[in-house]
């Protein structure tokens, strides 16, 4: 609900309920050699409820005067969330959890009206709540040298995020800007806790080489990114040029035998990219990139990795007026510091042809093939304070799609086109 205030204030009052129910029943059967029936083991099944109810409101003020390139948005909020936490198995209880937290929010808006520059600055508190598979209190087993389990106690983290984006073009010759920042900090982050028995150091319940990892609220996680792109014209306007590029910084917290380890991740990245503006006939673009990544352990330096990611991406498009559309895309992708068997480069080649027909063009047919070369894959890699995990799953890899498509209309922006100033401002526009 709005209401003016003043000759250039707005006044906001806001309310949100949300209702989030999940059930969850991960039930295992021992089999039983003698007369191969299954019996349930009560130990290594779960059922679990979780009912959560978040109430917010918030008290907002916003100004923005016509006469000023400046505007302001504030709130704050008060959030409470109940969680009635019901367990049948492995053992029965009922648990009530009654969280509240205070919410402020404050941003900036600066936006001249003779010039094409925005900027915004914005800091914002929010909360999170475990999710029903962190609060099972369950061993799963799938594989038994790295068990995991639950936790119900565990409570809301609570973040605060402060941001910052700057947009800046010159239609002028049609260069343009984009910068992003944002700092992040964490308490009550929902962290890993493992313990892992060994000959020198047992833990009760596990054997010598297993490892228990469960879910703990640990203060410490702190998050940084910043992001760049600049695009500018080439060859009298024929030719579009870009360069982005952008980093990541993350430490977060974990327990490794009750003793806190900080991983720190740095991730930065590179890259450029040129597109066509030569014709509405022909259109083509190609890019190249460079990722890094570096992990480190404060505990655990065997734990420490490094890797690189090159991409290189072309595409071609080919559509006369007298409706036949030619298109391929490529993309290669190398990978270095993997693994051994994970260093994969490959490339994915895509083609397609078509045909527009019908009144304006508006029925196109086309025919496309994917990964021609059949070399497509999907390598990832994770981390945590005890191990580095290379994983490789199964694509779907070459094959045949037929499409058929009618564009219903061409959708026109009207005079000036754009939004209405002051929308998009964290609230509606003054009345």
């Amino acid at each position: 609900y709005t209401e003016p205030l003043g000759k250039s204030g707005l006044l906001e009052f806001r309310y949100f309920l949300e209702r989030d129910r999940q059930d969850g029943e991960l039930r295992t059967f021992d089999l039983q050699a003698s007369d191969a029936d299954l019996v349930l083991d009560t130990a290594l099944s779960n059922v679990f409820l979780s009912d959560i109810y978040t109430h917010e409101y918030s008290l907002g003020y916003q100004w923005q005067p016509d006469s000023s390139d400046w505007s302001v948005s504030t709130r704050l909020g008060r959030q409470q969330v109940l969680i009635n936490n019901q367990q049948a198995l492995p053992s029965s209880f009922d648990q009530q959890k009654n969280y509240q937290a205070i919410l402020p929010y404050a941003a900036v808006f600066y936006e001249p009206k003779k010039r094409s520059l925005r900027i915004r600055v914005r800091y914002e508190a929010e909360t999170d709540v475990p999710a029903l598979s962190q609060l099972q209190e369950v061993v799963i087993n799938r594989n038994p040298l790295q068990l995991t389990t639950g936790n119900p106690n565990l409570r809301l983290s609570y973040t605060h995020d402060v941001s910052m984006r700057l947009i800046a073009n010159d239609p002028r010759n049609g260069n343009g800007f984009f910068t992003y920042m944002s700092v992040a900090s964490t308490q009550d982050f929902i962290g890993s806790s493992t313990q892992i028995a060994t000959a020198v150091k047992p833990v009760a319940g596990l054997e010598t080489g297993q490892q228990l990892t469960r879910p703990e609220n640990i203060d410490g996680r702190l998050s940084a990114r910043a992001f760049a792109y600049y695009g500018f014209p080439m060859l009298k306007g024929k030719l579009k040029g870009n360069v982005r590029a952008g980093s990541s910084y993350e430490e977060t917290p974990s327990l490794v035998n009750l003793e806190k380890n900080i991983a720190r991740t740095i991730s930065p990245s590179v890259s450029l990219g040129m597109s066509s503006n030569i014709s509405e006939v022909i259109d083509f673009n190609c890019s190249g990139g460079l990722q890094f990544g570096q992990i480190t352990n404060s505990l655990n330096s065997a734990a420490n990795n490094d890797f690189r990611n090159w991409t290189a991406q072309l595409g071609a498009k080919y559509r006369p007026k007298w409706g036949l559309t030619l298109e391929t895309d490529m993309t290669y992708i190398a990978n270095v510091g993997l693994s051994q068997g994970f260093d994969v480069n490959y490339t994915v080649w895509n083609a397609g042809i078509g045909y527009r027909f019908l009144k304006n063009k508006r029925l196109e047919a086309k025919l496309w093939m994917f990964d021609i070369l059949g070399q497509n894959t999907s390598i990832s890699r994770s981390f945590t304070a005890t191990y580095t995990e290379d994983r490789e799953e199964l694509v779907l890899s070459q094959y045949l799609m037929f499409s058929l498509t009618y564009r219903l209309s061409d959708f026109k922006g009207g005079p000036g086109g754009g939004p209405p100033r002051g929308s998009g401002r964290g609230g509606p526009p003054r009345r």
